[in-house]
């Protein structure tokens, strides 16, 4: 098994919230999934994407890193919501990712549909 398909595997099983996580090797940019069990409305989402960029922002300046790409966009479908983080793999870190994820369950609770 590849080195990077053993950390693939390692984030999805220490991380059950996650989904998905797609790697744009083009792009060098790894694409987390999450699903909310609730459509968003589009303020919803933009509020949680200024405060993604925030607490990600705060992130950087404390350890002293440059801001990488980091995005999030939402789909809904049948009362669910995809949200997609895009993160530059360059610099990425388990303490983001840990990060990113402790920002959705503070946000969405049980709703963030997560793997038993």
């Amino acid at each position: 098994m590849s080195e990077s398909t053993g950390l693939l595997i390692s984030l999805l099983v220490r991380y059950p919230e996650v989904a998905t996580i797609n790697y744009e090797p083009q792009k060098r940019v790894l694409k987390f999934t999450f699903i909310v069990k609730e459509a968003l409305s589009p303020l919803k989402v933009e509020a949680l994407k200024e405060k993604l960029a925030s607490c990600l922002g705060a992130f950087y300046f404390l350890t002293k890193k440059g801001r990488p790409l980091a995005s999030l966009g939402a789909s809904t479908y049948d009362g669910l919501t995809f949200l997609e983080v895009k993160r530059d793999v360059t610099s990425l870190t388990e303490e983001e990712i840990s990060l990113i994820i402790g920002l959705l369950r503070q946000e969405f609770g049980s709703s963030l549909i997560t793997e038993q």
